[in-house]
């Protein structure tokens, strides 16, 4: 299977499609997504502009070059790592509370947009890039 479709699951608020070899994934049609776990794939693109409900996005291990974000404030946690990302904007992401980013093409910190805004009141972020490759727990 490379692909599947999803499109008339419209009050379809969780999805596990981890590890299905899956090439194209379109939830766009999915506005009350809330989970979304879809490591393991062979994605190269993800459109989650139209998925403002989601709070937990897992879409580790795949070939993502860029994911925008930007329409998610209620996201809590993001797991990105292994993938090809070169920059991730989460200045929209008020709530982000974990973010794992580590293994994609990320120079320096600040090719994430946004995170020192997030640090104060983040709960884990593992970053791992040349100038923070360590967890970071942020005391409340």
């Amino acid at each position: 299977m490379t692909s599947i479709d999803i499109s008339g699951n419209h009050y379809l608020r969780f999805l596990d499609v981890q590890n299905a070899q899956l090439t194209n994934l379109d939830v766009s049609n999915n506005h009350r997504l809330r989970e979304l776990l879809a490591g393991g794939n062979q994605l190269t693109q993800l459109n989650i502009s139209n998925n403002s409900a989601l709070e937990w996005l897992d879409i580790r291990n795949n070939n993502l070059a860029n994911i925008n974000i930007s329409n998610s404030p209620n996201l809590k946690t993001l797991t990105i790592y292994r993938n090809q990302l070169t920059m991730l904007d989460i200045t929209n992401n008020p709530v982000l509370e974990r973010l794992t980013i580590f293994e994609n093409n990320i120079a320096t910190s600040d090719d994430i947009i946004g995170w020192r805004n997030n640090f104060g009141h983040a709960g884990v972020f593992v970053i791992g890039v040349s100038d923070y490759p360590f967890t970071f727990y942020p005391q409340r």
